[in-house]
């Protein structure tokens, strides 16, 4: 998994995709970065009479799973996995090496499928030639996880994509506008994934409300272009909650683009147990009718937003809710979405002083670095962020 894209030093591209662009495409990729292409047995001799001694020719055997194939690749390429992206236009294949140290990048003319939303590569374009444009203005990869990414006391990059996929089923049909990608604690990129762990903070504490606030203005900002909004609310929180966690960042971004803040619209009438280890048939049971809606929604267009979609249970029910109450339209927000079924061991980053585990922390003024898990017991061994990235990429761990 890489950041960005100008941290590419090599590709490795079925050869398939070699018939959806020109010549020229082809000879600036391959004259700027190390290229491996994945060809069918028995063609090497026709590869080569178009690329000759430029590229790496891979064979598919058809035998070998497509990671092994990507890995070998990197062999013959002499770099790091976390230097090199696969190319594929086929979901499958990204899904199936989600979990390697290597990039990922899709290229697929459809949108993103609700199947598709939580084994997302880190990037997606419509046709491969968008990947030149990329490269030379400098974007980056989904917004939301670059925009949350401090390098030292600097933010990565305030560009970046959104994505969004359309929910239908039985209960409400909605679409889902979303920043980048969540991983668990569980999940194997968690371990140096800032967005992650700054949405995990926000749970307790109020920190990151200014960065939550700037993304949603962002994303909002790009889809008011294309869309008419009349108001935004977001999920409630349970009855018992003495924290609206999401109230005031929806009254700031109301603020910011004069929307209409319409949080008091939508409330959740009973507690119900936590939605965690439930799947989502239990989740979806879980949020029955929890929720009510006011009449002064009706005949809007609404945006709720939320931090994390993950099945999107509670977010239906809400849809389901402010639909009854009359509502035109409502699009669902939301920082990110979380990630599924990608795990291994967390990567161990050894502390520099005694040795144990190094882990990526965030400090009160909002900084990222690594720091020893041994620091109660008095070791201050750490390490700056960009250095233990680095570290990492050795170990060929990210």
């Amino acid at each position: 998994m890489f950041i960005e894209v100008n941290d590419l030093k090599g590709l490795i591209i079925k050869a398939n995709l070699y018939d959806s662009v020109d010549n020229d495409f082809w000879n600036e990729i391959t004259s700027s970065l190390n290229c491996a292409l994945i060809i069918d047995e028995g063609q090497l001799s026709i590869w080569k009479s178009n690329f000759g001694n430029r590229v790496i020719y891979i064979e598919n055997d058809y035998w070998s799973s497509i990671d092994s194939i990507v890995n070998k690749a990197i062999l013959e390429l002499q770099l790091q996995p976390c230097d090199v992206a696969f190319v594929s236009d086929q979901h499958s294949e990204i899904k199936d090496v989600l979990s390697a140290a290597f990039g990922t990048v899709l290229i697929s003319e459809n949108d993103v499928e609700y199947s598709q939303y939580g084994e997302m590569p880190d990037f997606r374009f419509r046709k491969f030639t968008d990947f030149k444009k990329v490269t030379t203005d400098r974007s980056f990869g989904y917004f939301s996880e670059v925009f949350s990414t401090r390098i030292g006391k600097n933010k990565l990059s305030s560009r970046g994509r959104i994505f969004h996929f359309e929910v239908n089923n039985l209960r409400a049909k909605y679409r889902v506008f979303t920043g980048g990608r969540y991983f668990t604690r569980e999940h194997c990129k968690y371990s140096f994934h800032q967005l992650s762990h700054r949405i995990r903070k926000s749970k307790d504490e109020t920190s990151e409300d200014t960065l939550f606030t700037e993304i949603f203005v962002k994303i909002i900002s790009a889809m008011l272009k294309n869309m008419k909004i009349d108001g935004l609310t977001r999920v409630p929180p349970k009855p018992s909650n003495t924290r609206d966690r999401l109230g005031p960042i929806v009254a700031n971004v109301s603020t910011h683009l004069k929307i209409q803040d319409l949080s008091k619209s939508l409330n959740c009438t009973e507690d119900y147990p936590s939605q965690k280890g439930l799947n989502a048939i239990e989740r979806e049971l879980n949020v029955r009718d929890k929720f009510s809606a006011s009449s002064n929604v009706e005949n809007k267009t609404i945006i709720l937003l939320d931090d994390v979609f993950t099945t999107g249970a509670t977010a239906t029910e809400c849809v389901h809710t402010l639909r009854k109450a009359g509502v035109s339209d409502v699009i669902v927000v939301t920082i990110a979405a979380n990630q599924f079924g990608v795990f291994r061991d967390s990567p161990f980053l050894p502390c520099p002083e005694c040795g144990e585990q190094l882990v990526l922390k965030l400090s009160k003024y909002g900084n990222a670095f690594f720091g020893c898990t041994e620091y109660s017991s008095g070791c201050k061994g750490s390490m700056y962020y960009s250095d233990g990235r680095i570290e990492l990429n050795k170990l060929n761990l990210i």
